[in-house]
């Protein structure tokens, strides 16, 4: 199941107070997922819990003497990460690397709400993640008594368009976009037959943002290789210097009726990924003049890029006219 999918189906079973279990590749947005549900739904607080951190005695908690009324009593005092109270979501991540120990204390947590004398929140939920043991990202296999603890097992699976939804609103640059929606196998190429010091994925595109708006020079090349590892990241930094020399969207704005537009593949996306990245009120009635010269699929991307990017300018009577000339090309 895609992103958007996975996520809605755990926004559905959250009533049901039931743990979730999500697998999926290494940097295919398993956490972040966890995280806005968390956010969408207005839990309390979001506590992530790493399985590779934990051991047995973790969750039972340490061991202390209780004295009341001359009586001696061993109790356990839960580590403070557990909620006594209040609307939670807890993911146990990385679940399958977990030791077999730890798997097993994780029993009567997950199927009965309680380790010992500590109860889980009557209004906290309860999710787990992990990579697959195909994966040889250092899972193992889920014991079967845990496995069945969970309402259901979703499997979570790499998807361009859904991690766009993601990525333009929350300002990915344009040159990652641009570059992506040429090459959308690019998005996961995570191999777990290949020994690489870095992969491409959600994560690490997401981190090569970052690089990109820090790192300039010949040092690039190499940083960009150490995010996205070696194969995307050479494509990726060869399609930089296209999109240098073509995207000068000033010289667009100044002349938008007149500045050529490209027919080389990798130029038209730079341009139209530069432009929805671009846009301000100020220069919109530019930008979508020479929008307007675009070839039909170039616009439909550039209006699917500006309205994640722009909600905004979505309503200006300049965007409207706009999609109404081209309502037959674009798809949003």
């Amino acid at each position: 199941m895609h992103f958007q999918d996975v996520k809605q189906t755990v926004i559905d079973l959250i009533p049901t107070k039931k743990p979730i279990l999500i697998l999926g590749a290494p940097g295919v947005g398993k956490s972040a997922l966890c995280r806005e549900v968390a956010t969408e739904l207005s839990f309390d607080s979001f506590i992530d819990i790493r399985g590779t951190t934990l051991r047995p005695p973790d969750l039972r908690g340490l061991m202390y003497l209780d004295e009341k009324n001359g009586e001696k009593t061993a109790r356990f005092a839960p580590m403070s990460l557990l909620p006594r109270s209040g609307r939670h979501l807890i993911l146990f991540d990385e679940l399958p690397t977990c030791s077999q120990e730890v798997q097993a204390a994780l029993y009567q947590l997950l199927l009965d709400r309680k380790l010992g004398e500590y109860i889980v929140p009557d209004e906290t939920v309860i999710l787990a993640a992990g990579n697959r043991q195909e994966h040889r990202a250092g899972a193992s296999r889920i014991l079967t008594p845990l496995a069945t603890r969970f309402i259901t097992t979703l499997s979570l699976t790499s998807d361009l368009k859904n991690w766009l939804q993601w990525a333009i609103p929350y300002g990915i640059l344009p040159e990652i976009v641009a570059f992506l929606h040429l090459n959308p196998t690019a998005i996961n190429n995570f191999d777990p037959k290949i020994k690489a010091d870095a992969y491409a994925s959600e994560r690490s595109w997401e981190n090569a943002s970052d690089v990109l708006n820090r790192i300039t020079g010949d040092r690039l090349r190499e940083t960009l290789a150490g995010s996205i590892g070696s194969i995307a990241g050479e494509s990726f930094y060869a399609f930089l210097q296209i999109y240098a020399t073509i995207c000068k969207i000033p010289d667009i704005i100044d002349n938008p009726t007149n500045y050529p537009v490209p027919s080389d593949p990798a130029q038209l996306y730079s341009v139209t990924s530069a432009l929805s990245y671009a846009a301000e009120k100020c220069n919109l009635t530019a930008i979508l003049q020479y929008a307007n010269r675009l070839p039909s699929e170039l616009q439909s991307l550039f209006s699917y890029d500006f309205s994640h990017r722009h909600a905004d300018l979505t309503e200006t009577q300049e965007y409207c006219m706009f999609a109404a000339e081209n309502s037959a090309a674009i798809t949003i």
